[in-house]
């Protein structure tokens, strides 16, 4: 293990000697910090590391240690032995003196491997966010929800608790009510990997979709027009806005808007999918159960690994 930068050369023996045929360098590069916005973007993936178990030891005696890392403190890990790495000593030093590793490294970084994809990690001691049966649970629990004609809170709250929902958006990082400067909130706000900053915007379930002509409601469009203002203000004032969330500007490249508002269910299928396929620019438009039927098949999809 390399306890710091280090330059090394690559030697081939031929005859009596060796003879230099390149040059190595290794060279930490420090993983971005675990931040409330990156935790929550983590617990939006399905398919994202949430813990992570490592035993380091000697090869001449039986001295070893396991640490873990994790989006939080497990006391049963704990009490099973394992380390949380931010409470690694510096040093670790076996029994028989002849293995010492310097353990600041993994203090300070072993969180790096949180959030990604387990085929990435080659440990079986990972740990992915969701089980099968607890995406069931959510399933359930969020149609159980809408059908009960909830308060925007209570939906916010479901969601909040509960990212998954929100997984069809890729996530680096994910903010609950960022503000749009000092005139706006949005709902959720998330950074993707194709540097898109998407700004949502939660309805209401019982909100009207269509008139009964096919032309889009005055609610829905209420919900356009507020999405409208807020990509306007971001734009304007970009640099500041991104600034204000402490998002580098080499993070975003496009902002865009969706929104999420009522049922399919009491709609023209034929109207309601040109609503939803509509060309409005930076905005788009779901129903939350475009919500259900994307977790219902990402259930699916993890049921038939």
């Amino acid at each position: 293990m390399l306890s710091q930068n280090r330059d090394f050369i690559i030697c081939v023996l031929q005859g009596d000697g060796y003879i230099d045929i390149g040059q190595v360098s290794f060279v930490l590069v420090e993983p971005p910090p675990l931040t409330p916005e990156r935790v929550a973007a983590i617990r939006a993936d399905p398919y994202a590391t949430k813990g992570v178990r490592y035993s380091l030891g000697c090869k001449y005696c039986p001295s070893k240690f396991n640490l873990y890392s994790a989006l939080d403190k497990d006391n049963r890990s704990e009490d099973g032995g394992w380390i949380w790495y931010q409470d690694l000593p510096d040093k670790f030093i076996c029994e028989c003196k002849k293995t010492e590793m310097d353990l600041t490294i993994l203090r300070r970084n072993f969180h790096a491997l949180l959030g990604r994809k387990a085929s990435e990690v080659n440990n079986k001691n990972i740990f992915l966010n969701y089980e099968l049966s607890s995406l069931k649970t959510i399933s359930i629990n969020f149609l159980e929800l809408l059908e009960s004609n909830p308060r925007e809170e209570l939906l916010q709250q479901f969601i909040n608790e509960n990212p998954v929902l929100l997984h069809q958006f890729p996530s680096n990082k994910t903010f609950v009510k960022p503000p749009i400067l000092t005139k706006y909130f949005a709902d959720f706000g998330i950074v993707t990997p194709q540097k898109e900053l998407v700004l949502i915007e939660l309805e209401k379930t019982s909100t009207r979709l269509l008139k009964k002509n096919g032309d889009t409601a005055a609610d829905l469009n209420h919900a356009f027009d507020q999405i409208r203002d807020w990509l306007h203000e971001a734009d304007e004032h970009r640099l500041a806005f991104l600034d204000s969330l402490n998002i580098e500007k080499s993070e975003v490249s496009a902002i865009r808007g969706v929104v999420i508002a009522g049922r399919d269910k009491g709609n023209d299928a034929e109207d309601l999918r040109k609503l939803k396929g509509m060309d409005r620019g930076k905005i788009t438009m779901l129903t939350y159960d475009d919500l259900l039927i994307s977790l219902d098949i990402l259930i699916a999809k993890m049921d038939s690994l």
